[in-house]
């Protein structure tokens, strides 16, 4: 079955990485994420979008492919550096323990509190939450929260300390934590 994923994977990232403008990557010692995503073009009336999708996995054997949609609005009128922004993700895991496949489809939100300086700064919250009528499978719940402190230093090349929260609740009443680490990242335009 992970070599199915993979495969499905692999075509995915392959078939879309000509349109993707973005790149995201971040790891630690036992995960890794890989992400493409699209910027707003100019036909759209957002400012800052997520589109793509991402590959994560850990040294346990867990894999997951996730595509997303997050919209971030503008900062209110004046000088405000909060933004908040709203959305949904879809995930396909494979989870080594025990051998299962879930999907999920989770609604997200974030917070995104600007720090002006030489550098611009940020500190980023996002959660994506998928209760019992979106997870499939022999999923019951999906949980996953990030925690981002972002610099940026160019307008197309950024680096970022994160931590990531990816948990599972399984209809056998069992708990499986895919994620719960630090990881450092970085995330360049092209």
């Amino acid at each position: 079955m992970i070599k199915r994923i993979a495969v499905v994977a692999a075509l995915a990232l392959w078939a879309t990485a000509p349109m993707a403008r973005e790149l995201d990557i971040n790891l630690h010692d036992d995960a890794a994420e890989v992400g493409l995503y699209f910027p707003p073009t100019e036909d759209m009336y957002v400012e800052d979008a997520d589109l793509g999708g991402s590959l994560f996995f850990n040294d346990d054997g867990d894999v997951a492919l996730s595509g997303i949609v997050h919209v971030t609005g503008p900062p209110a009128e004046g000088f405000s550096p909060l933004q908040f922004g709203a959305g949904a993700k879809g995930y396909i895991i494979y989870a080594d323990e025990p051998e299962r496949t879930v999907g999920a489809v989770a609604l997200s939100g974030s917070a995104r509190l600007s720090i002006p300086a030489q550098v611009p700064q940020a500190v980023v919250f996002r959660g994506h939450v998928a209760p019992n009528i979106t997870a499939f499978g022999r999923a019951k719940r999906l949980f996953e929260g990030n925690i981002r402190y972002k610099l940026d230093f160019t307008p197309r090349a950024s680096a970022y300390l994160g931590f990531r929260y990816l948990r599972l609740h399984m209809s056998s009443d069992s708990n499986q934590t895919l994620d719960n680490n630090l990881h450092l990242g970085v995330r360049v335009r092209f």
